[in-house]
């Protein structure tokens, strides 16, 4: 059996969650900062050696 205190917090998590998701602008959202962005096939994984703050 999962204690309330647990069950309570994940129905607080589930809110949030569905909160954000439901927002009208969700997704279609246009920045006033401009850039190129970064695409993911810019994007490489972690290789060993890597600095793990950029």
């Amino acid at each position: 059996m999962i204690p309330r205190e647990i069950l309570k917090k994940i129905r607080q998590i589930e809110l949030r969650t569905n909160r954000i998701v439901t927002e009208t602008l969700a997704g279609q959202y246009h920045s006033v900062f401009k850039g190129q962005g970064m695409n993911f096939d810019e994007v490489r994984e972690y290789q060993p050696g890597d600095d793990v703050r950029a």
